[in-house]
């Protein structure tokens, strides 16, 4: 499984102490114990993410392969385009969209509902590429699942007791 994180949860994902971590906290544990991994990259993602305690999660668990950058201007590439595409007061996540377009990846984690229209919005996704899934609770976690992983997370593997080790849990989540 392959997941995109909107900034408007990254608190909810990576911090225990959020009232909404309960909620995310599925995508964590399938991304440190299980196969899955987290996709970031693009100009705009990166300057939201660089403003954010989160930037350090994300360069630890981009050090034991959990976290997969693409390449920031084959994203904005995309994110240029889908501005072409389709311009709208309630749509300010393009960059997610060129994300997705960039990477395959099919499953987005999100609470701006309204942008979900948006994001999915079959005008964005030719064939081969699937319009993204919305992990957006709980209520979402059969979502992840070795059939959201997508070419750039391969190899896909559980990190050994060995890798936690060297990379606590304790070190990676917000206190």
């Amino acid at each position: 499984m392959c997941i995109i994180i909107d900034t408007n949860v990254f608190g909810p994902v990576f911090d225990s102490k959020n009232a909404q971590y309960n909620e995310f906290e599925p995508i964590f544990d399938w991304v440190y114990n299980g196969k899955g991994k987290f996709i970031y990259g693009g100009s705009k993602y990166l300057e939201e993410l660089s403003g954010t305690k989160f930037l350090s999660i994300f360069v630890q668990l981009n050090k034991i392969g959990k976290a997969i950058a693409v390449k920031e201007d084959l994203v904005d590439r995309e994110t240029d385009k889908v501005k072409k595409l389709l311009s709208h007061k309630n749509f300010n996540d393009q960059h997610l969209v060129g994300l997705v377009l960039a990477s395959g990846c099919i499953l987005i984690c999100s609470l701006d509902k309204k942008s979900y229209p948006f994001i999915t919005n079959k005008i964005f996704y030719k064939s081969p590429q699937k319009k993204p899934k919305i992990y957006s609770g709980r209520k979402n976690a059969n979502l992840l699942n070795d059939n959201n992983i997508v070419e750039i997370c391969k190899p896909c593997n559980k990190l050994t007791t060995e890798e936690k080790k060297h990379t606590p849990l304790s070190t990676i989540t917000i206190q």
